[in-house]
Parts: structure tokens; sequence; C-alpha cells
């Protein structure tokens, strides 16, 4: 199915040859090599708590101006919508960082890919998908859930995410932010149904995604084998790095040096 147009529509796009990294847990790795299906977590199950809102600010402003409801209407309808969207992060980096080897496992796995191929491989699916940049920013505009999934804080800035959306319309506001007085709440009142899933699983062709591996600088030899015995019995044959950092390592897993000079 083709690509939908991306929220943002001022946004500008990468080019075609943009780098895009993607880390993993090495136990996610395993998954996405042994299944060949993409993972796409459903946005109100990140980690962060604010992902997919605007200010608390920004919804009673247009609450005060808007046909939409009282805030508690607004935000707990904002609250279900995220349900109906999967999305899977990608960082915009030329090379390894890092902060994210800190962040996302020093024992894990990194894989490579470029604008491209991600295109084509999304483009391939038969859902209703997306794919653009992160806009970082405080300010928003309209009334917009897509908007709100796609838009950060500016401090998540250095972050460059390249995010793939999956959209499933039919999944958004069920109504379980209201009692059975018809009263309105900031948050579903309820898990959301049984078919909403906590994440969406798509088979993608991952020669054609993934141009190379990266294994953790903190990685001994063992688990490099390990990761090129689990890459070749898979069928594939996608080259397998040691990251460039190795000779870091000590710095690396220290968190509190790489916050200190990467903020």
């Amino acid at each position: 199915m083709p690509l939908e147009p991306w929220p943002h529509p001022n946004l500008p796009m990468p080019d075609d040859d943009t780098v895009l990294w993607r880390y993993f847990k090495r136990n996610r790795f395993t998954e996405l090599i042994e299944s060949r299906k993409l993972h796409l977590c459903r946005c109100d199950l990140f980690q962060d708590e604010n992902e997919g809102f605007p200010t608390d600010r920004y919804i009673r402003l247009v609450c005060d101006h808007e046909p939409i409801g009282d805030f508690n209407y607004a935000k707990g309808k904002l609250a279900q919508d995220r349900e109906a969207s999967f999305a899977s992060c990608w960082y915009n980096f030329d090379t390894e960082t890092a902060k994210m080897w800190v962040k996302y496992g020093r024992s894990g796995v990194a894989v490579v890919s470029r604008f491209d191929r991600f295109k084509r491989i999304l483009g391939s699916l038969h859902d209703r998908v997306m794919i653009g940049p992160i806009n970082y920013s405080e300010e928003y505009f309209g009334f917009n859930t897509l908007r709100f999934i796609t838009t950060k804080r500016s401090s998540f800035k250095w972050e460059r995410e390249i995010r793939a959306l999956i959209w499933v319309p039919e999944w958004e506001g069920q109504g379980r932010h209201l009692d059975a007085e018809n009263n309105s709440y900031p948050k579903p009142l309820t898990p959301p149904p049984a078919n909403v899933p906590d994440g969406l699983l798509r088979l993608v062709d991952l020669p054609q995604l993934i141009e190379r591996v990266v294994v953790s600088p903190d990685a001994d030899d063992v688990m490099v084998e390990e990761i090129e015995t689990l890459v070749a019995t898979n069928g594939l044959t996608i080259p397998v790095e040691r990251s460039g950092l190795g000779g870091y390592s000590s710095l690396i897993t220290n968190p509190d040096v790489i916050l200190k000079y990467t903020e």
C-alpha cells in the first residue's frame, strides 16, 4: 500500500541515502532475526508518559475555542486515540553514538539501514503506514492525534528520530474515558479491548532493510561470534561488525559520563 502523507506537511523529509540506526536489546534483536518481523510498539506504551500528548495548557486553550468538550473529555479521547498508532523508532545518525548504547543496552545490537530502504519495506505492507522525522517543538497547531504522536519536546532533539507509524483508525476513541453517568476523565477507565494488541509484528525483507549489524562496544568475542552465527543460521548474509567504540567501553559503561558530555 502506498505510504500516507506525514502529519507535518512542512517538515522536510530526509534524503533517500540518509543513514538510519535502530538499537535493540539482545533478545529483541534475536526475535527480529528469527522471525523476520519488525515490531511496532503501541504508542501509549512508550516509557515517556507524555508521548502523544500536547501540553495540558494547549488542550485547555483548544477546549476554550473549539467544540471538542471539556479538558477531561479531550485528554481522555487523545489517550485512547494513541492506542490506534504503532511506531518503530529509528535514528538519523551518520555513525553510532555512545549515548544510544547506554540508553538501549550495553550488551545490545544495532542495525543500520537507509531512508530509501525503509520506505520500500514499509510501502510493501498492507497497513496504513507513514514515515518521517519527529517534530521537536513545544509549539502545536490544530488538534490532530497523529501530529501529537509525531511531536516530541525539544529536549529530545538530540535523538534525531525517524518514526515509522502504522495507524489503525478503527481502534480510536472507544468512549472508555466516560463513566456510567457520562462524566469524562483524562484517562481511560478500562484497558483497551482484547482485539487491540500491545504491538504489531510485520513480516519484512531483512536483507533489503538492513545494510549491516553492529554489536555493542561492551561485547566480548563470544558475543560477536554468537551474533554472527545467529545471522548466518537464519539464512542471512548481512555483515556483522564490532562497534567502533570498543576502545572506550570503560567510558560507555558509565552513563553519568555519557550524559555529562552529550547533553
